[in-house]
């Protein structure tokens, strides 16, 4: 009886321990089940971080000079990749972005530097100041840039210089072309001391050596015009050598008057095609009371009943009305000079006619009435 007792006490500790024990195996196996998961989210981190650093690497290589934006995107993944290999990694990659940009900074500074230097012993300083200026903007903060600013300033007084000598070489080349030396010395004479350096101190000082010698022999040429005798065509008193052809021409105390109210254009001459007058000097005074203008024709002759003359037109606009004005025209070969007593302006105009030598004469346009008091004219050997 106590032997079965035993076997059935037995048998129950056996059945109790069996069930506790498959109570407890599920919770095991769940926590083993719950470690991979976790494993499986940093792997992922880890992949994710890897094609971020490739994209920020891939973008250093191929934006070199984009430097800022390589800084920034470095820094927001270093934080993202704290505690990771890829920290250290973008660590590099910026310390090797700052170094390939500094290094790309200097050495385009050194070419750009090479190419100024050059062209500078060439006396260019505009051109060097171009070559400065595509120095990239990339590399602004730089001190390199720094380097090129230093460089630039005193650049910009020569470039200055060198523009304002160019302006004065074309002044120079309009005054001579209107036979006006003399206008041409006084505007090399004013060109500023301060910028007569280097290459232009010896273009200039030729210059004004080659234009003192054509205004000295310009005032020998007047000194021998001065003695030659002028000759008069009109002083005042008789109009015997004009030949009035149209419009209406008469003296009137001491002047000559002329209007054109009917005709479409009122003329008259003095001399003849056989006059010697070819390279001379004309003194007019004048006066336009109403009309458009006034014509001085030179040079002339009839062709086929129609007058052929080179003109000269004297027009309100720069012969004020209602005033005489005392103008003094130098034929001189294919060139006529045209200045007005007191003023500095100087017109020149060139020949077109082909004629040689012939009359003068005035034409007027209808509705036009002027008066002449004074014309001479001194022959030029």
């Amino acid at each position: 009886m106590s032997t079965l007792r035993g076997i059935i006490v037995f048998a129950l500790v056996t059945a109790l321990t069996a069930a506790c024990s498959s109570e407890k195996e599920p919770p095991a196996a769940e926590s083993a089940h719950s470690a991979k998961p976790a494993q499986s989210e940093q792997d992922m981190r880890l992949s994710s971080l890897s094609d971020q650093f490739d994209r920020i690497s891939s973008y250093a290589q191929d934006n070199p000079r984009e430097l800022d934006k390589i800084l920034i995107q470095a820094k927001n993944f270093r934080a993202e990749a704290a505690g990771t290999q890829f920290e250290k990694k973008t660590e590099k990659l910026a310390a090797d972005a700052q170094a390939r940009f500094n290094q790309d900074a200097e050495e385009t500074y050194r070419k750009l530097r090479e190419e100024a230097d050059r062209l500078m012993a060439r006396g260019k300083p505009r051109q060097t100041l171009e070559v400065l200026g595509e120095y990239p903007a990339e590399f602004f903060s730089t001190k390199w840039q720094k380097k090129i600013d230093e460089m630039i300033e005193p650049l910009k007084e020569e470039a200055e210089a060198d523009r304002r000598f160019d302006i004065l070489r074309e002044d120079v080349a309009r005054e001579l072309e209107g036979h006006n030396p003399e206008a041409a010395l006084d505007l090399v004479d004013r060109y500023p001391e301060s910028m007569r350096t280097g290459s232009r101190k010896t273009q200039w000082d030729k210059m004004r050596s080659e234009l003192s010698a054509k205004v000295e022999a310009l005032r020998e040429q007047r000194r021998k015009e001065e003695a030659l005798p002028w000759e008069e065509l009109f002083a005042g008193t008789s109009m015997n050598r004009w030949a009035p052809q149209s419009g209406k021409w008469e003296l009137k105390a001491g002047v000559i008057v002329g209007k054109c109210v009917i005709d479409p254009q009122g003329f008259v001459y003095c001399g003849t095609e056989d006059s010697p007058w070819d390279n001379f000097i004309l003194e007019l005074e004048f006066k336009i009371v109403s009309g458009d203008f006034l014509v001085l024709g030179i040079r002339g002759k009839n062709e086929g009943g129609h007058s052929v003359f080179d003109q000269i037109e004297f027009r309100p606009e720069n012969f004020p009305r209602a005033k005489f004005h005392e103008v003094t025209v130098e034929a001189r070969g294919n060139v006529f000079t045209i200045r007005e007593k007191g003023e500095k302006q100087v017109y020149t105009q060139d020949a077109e006619s082909g004629f040689t030598k012939g009359p003068i004469c005035f034409f007027i346009a209808s509705g036009t009435e002027v008066h002449i008091r004074k014309v001479r004219i001194k022959h030029l050997k």
